[in-house]
């Protein structure tokens, strides 16, 4: 250490947010958190993902200069694979230095950790939880601080797994919660190692994501799609392919109350029936198609069923008056079109965060409690739908109110989001000061 450069960027390693998933809010997380904190002088990087090897460059449109790598970590049964995640765990107290993935985690001198923003929980398996708590587990093994970004915690339901959880929150150097309930749970876990200063109320990276225009060929695509005849509203409607996709698996898996396919197609059929809205079907999970989870897929068919039932009725002029918006593949260029819609409803969180963070109006149709959380932060708690509690009817319904109230849900996003994204902004600063200090702690030591 008596070599090292004291004027060198903060080595980090971030986990939980990897770039490769085909989740934009994911996606928006990484890019969110690698490039805000770049532009603060953390530019040294591995990010652990779900294909790589060994070391990469890493490369997302829009960083500022910077050392960006990225290498593997996955919990599946390939043990002979160096990005194997149980292989190294088991490496980690023998030979890390003979892993790609080990010796990133032991040369950093900070882990930051997200947790897919919502998998701090033992709700969906053991496997679920291995994949986001080993990492952190490797990093306090080798004595490394660790920081949990501002994410959901919960819900813990297996005194085992609880157990762990608890020991990661009470041995992480920094936690932030982004919702109250999630707070209090931290502050339960934590025990009598709780202090405000380390676990802290904090709000979604995804707040601080910068809107990108895209390239002039797609964007002009897009706008003209956009202001297609003389619409009253341009309707922005994210329909989640995890819900759509496989109907009856969801709401078996999620409970819910009210039939997705029903709420989707008649609330659009309502809107396009009784206004003049265009209405953009926005995909948030761009995996390939036949992918379960994929949203173009679900965005094509429900548009296929909307102009079947408009032509049914002899209304084949409004087909178009509904557009399948571009793939996008960078989560800043899916928050520059949404900023361009008079009212946004969206399954998927992270698409109503690049909503709200625009005070664009935005209700949601929500099938966790997370998204709840996220909308009372911003003081519009009344525009999520939740189906695990209301019937089919019940759902349409709200959302057709939050149409209507849309101007007044626009004053109070720009009431609340100018101090949400002054938050957003000083937790950013914070992470930074304490990657910069524990970089000078570990070349003093």
């Amino acid at each position: 250490m008596a070599n090292a450069d004291p004027s060198r960027s903060p080595r980090v390693v971030l986990v939980g947010a990897a770039p490769d998933t085909g989740n934009l809010g994911v996606s928006a997380l990484c890019y969110t958190t690698v490039e805000g904190l770049a532009r603060r002088g953390v530019t040294d990087w591995v990010i652990f993902d779900y294909i790589t090897h060994r070391y990469r460059k890493f490369r997302m449109q829009g960083l500022p200069p910077g050392k960006y790598k990225r290498t593997g970590s996955v919990n599946n049964r390939r043990y002979y694979r160096s990005y194997n995640l149980k292989r190294q765990w088991h490496l980690a107290g023998c030979w890390p230095f003979t892993n790609p993935a080990l010796r990133a985690i032991r040369r950093a001198d900070v882990m930051l950790s997200l947790a897919g923003g919502d998998s701090f929980t033992d709700l969906y398996g053991r496997h679920r939880f291995d994949t986001v708590t080993l990492a952190p587990r490797i990093a306090m093994q080798f004595n490394r601080p660790l920081v949990l970004l501002p994410q959901t915690y919960g819900p813990f339901r297996d005194p085992a797994m609880t157990a762990q959880a608890a020991e990661i929150i009470r041995k992480s150097a920094l936690a932030w919660a982004r919702d109250e309930e999630s707070h209090r749970l931290l502050e339960e876990l934590a025990g009598k190692e709780f202090n405000p200063n380390r676990y802290q109320l904090g709000v979604d990276m995804a707040f601080a994501l910068p809107a990108m225009e895209p390239e002039p060929q797609q964007r002009d695509r897009v706008e003209a799609s956009l202001h297609r005849g003389a619409a009253s509203a341009i309707v922005g409607f994210n329909v989640s392919g995890l819900l759509y996709n496989d109907p009856e698996n969801a709401m078996k898996q999620y409970g819910l109350k009210a039939d997705y396919h029903q709420v989707v197609s008649k609330f659009l059929y309502k809107l396009l029936l009784e206004t003049r809205a265009t209405i953009v079907l926005v995909p948030h999970v761009v995996t390939p198609p036949g992918h379960y989870e994929s949203d173009i897929d679900a965005c094509e068919k429900v548009r296929h069923a909307l102009c079947r039932a408009l032509t049914f009725q002899q209304r084949q002029e409004d087909t178009d008056r509904i557009v399948v918006a571009t793939a996008f593949d960078h989560p800043a260029k899916v928050k520059w079109l949404i900023q361009h819609c008079d009212w946004f409803c969206g399954t998927r969180m992270h698409s109503t965060i690049a909503a709200l963070s625009t005070c664009t109006p935005a209700a949601a149709i929500a099938y966790s409690k997370k998204t709840l959380g996220v909308f009372t932060t911003c003081s519009v708690g009344e525009q999520v739908a939740d189906p695990r509690l209301l019937d089919t009817e019940q759902v349409i319904e709200k959302l057709w109110t939050a149409f209507q109230s849309r101007e007044r849900t626009k004053r109070i996003l720009q009431e609340s989001m100018s101090v949400i994204n002054d938050q957003g902004e000083r937790q950013l600063d914070e992470i930074a000061t304490f990657c910069h200090r524990a970089r000078e702690q570990r070349l003093k030591g």
